[in-house]
């Protein structure tokens, strides 16, 4: 019979999944919903500026009852199709708010496909300042996924920054850059870390989770 046991990496992304996540791991549950209404999905007949307006009065909604929530943010504000669009809201957003740190990540990531290098440099530059900003370490992982800023071993090192903190996060964008990139004994860890959060949770909204475990 064989044997089975757990790999000192899954071990300890095991023990620290059972600690609460920072709350840029993955979007709370009461997000997770508005984002999915945000979607659309149910609503046929609109026109592409009547969607968008759409869009924008629920994320404006749930931003009155989960103010500075990254996720909502940013599905708001890097929702625009013109590039000029989205870094001209960034900005503003930004100037708005200059002593919350999660307008300064979302203009960052606003810059991407216009000023590359200044985003990457402003996301290193925030995983220093504010550690706290977990995201910075995802974002930088996926931008390092392909085109001509394709670095493989940057994105291990920031896919392992951003499991450190997150260790079970339930984000089907993270597991699939953990199963392009990630390590077979951090995959281990990952994979079993998951399966213990989502065997406890019921939210029909996870399924793209489990089709990526």
């Amino acid at each position: 019979m064989p044997r089975f046991f757990v790999t000192a990496t899954a071990a300890i992304l095991l023990a620290a999944s059972e600690r609460p996540l920072p709350a840029q791991c993955e979007p709370s549950p009461p997000v997770r919903k508005i984002l999915d209404k945000a979607a659309l999905r149910d609503e046929d007949g609109l026109s592409r500026v009547e969607q968008q307006a759409r869009r924008t009065a629920i994320l404006n909604e749930g931003l009155d009852l989960h103010p500075h929530d990254y996720f909502l943010l940013r599905r708001l504000i890097l929702s625009e199709e013109d590039s000029d669009a989205k870094i001209r809201s960034a900005k503003a957003a930004r100037e708005k708010y200059p002593h919350r740190p999660v307008y300064e990540l979302i203009y960052a990531e606003s810059l991407f496909g216009r000023d590359t290098p200044e985003a990457i440099r402003q996301l290193e530059a925030l995983k220093k300042s504010h550690p706290e900003l977990t995201r910075a370490h995802y974002v930088l992982a996926s931008v390092s996924g392909w085109g001509k800023f394709k670095d493989a071993a940057r994105v291990k090192t920031e896919l392992d920054g951003f499991l450190t903190a997150c260790p079970a996060p339930l984000d089907a964008g993270v597991l699939n850059i953990a199963t392009n990139y990630g390590a077979k004994e951090t995959l281990a860890g990952l994979a079993a870390a998951l399966r213990q959060r989502l065997e406890k949770e019921t939210d029909p909204l996870l399924s793209s989770v489990w089709e990526g475990l």
